[in-house]
């Protein structure tokens, strides 16, 4: 597998594939995630595992085994799960940051969406 492969996204399927570890990582995304923790993030949630949900993601990774084919026969070496951290509209929270008059700083951004504004 090159790690020259471009990453592929396919917004109907809500999934994108991509190479990672000499295979491929095959990502899909919930159109409408499941409400989390709702009482407030425990401070050790960093990397947070949940349950799969297959009723949930069933139908979102049939469509996308139809639109990568190769993922039919491609076996799964692991099944990650876990919280994902949007803001409500998927932008940048920014604001000022104490110690820095006049000066305005992204002060979060998720990892997922990170690349999006480059293009």
């Amino acid at each position: 597998m090159s790690r020259d492969l471009p990453v592929v996204e396919d917004p109907e399927s809500f999934a994108y594939v991509r190479e990672e570890r000499s295979g491929l990582l095959f990502g899909p995304f919930q159109p409408a995630g499941a409400n989390w923790s709702l009482n407030g993030v425990p401070s050790d949630a960093s990397f947070s595992t949940l349950p799969p949900d297959w009723d949930q993601m069933t139908p979102h990774i049939e469509h996308a085994f139809k639109r990568f084919p190769v993922m039919n026969t491609a076996g799964i070496r692991s099944f990650f799960h876990g919280p994902e951290s949007f803001t409500p509209d998927s932008g940048f929270l920014i604001g000022q940051s104490p110690g820095w008059t006049g000066v305005v700083w992204p002060q979060a951004a998720t990892r997922s969406a990170s690349c999006r504004p480059a293009g």
